[in-house]
């Protein structure tokens, strides 16, 4: 009796680990790229690609959202961006003469 106890509780805890690890991505919704056409946004696609080492094509902008997604996985807000934009003196002068 008490190996079934055992074996019941040991069932449930692996069953339960397991149930945990799950990813909440959306695997099924295609995110389309959005034409860029203010300079501004073009202006900030760049801005990410070069401060996070990647290249232009992986930085997309979600207009629906107004997010960017980075290489698929890491979003960050317009709103985050265009301030970080704003703060990036150092950004500015190297790269925007």
């Amino acid at each position: 009796m008490k190996r079934q106890i055992n074996m019941l509780l040991l069932g449930s805890i692996g069953f339960l680990s397991f149930q945990g690890c799950k990813k909440d991505v959306k695997t099924n919704e295609i995110i389309a790229k959005t034409n860029i056409t203010s300079p501004s946004d073009e202006k900030l696609t760049k801005f990410l690609a070069i401060t996070l080492s990647t290249t232009e094509d992986k930085v997309i902008y979600v207009e629906k959202d107004k997010e960017f997604i980075i290489n698929g996985w890491f979003h960050k807000s317009l709103e985050s961006v265009q301030n970080q934009y704003n703060a990036a003196n150092e950004y500015k002068a190297n790269y925007e003469k």
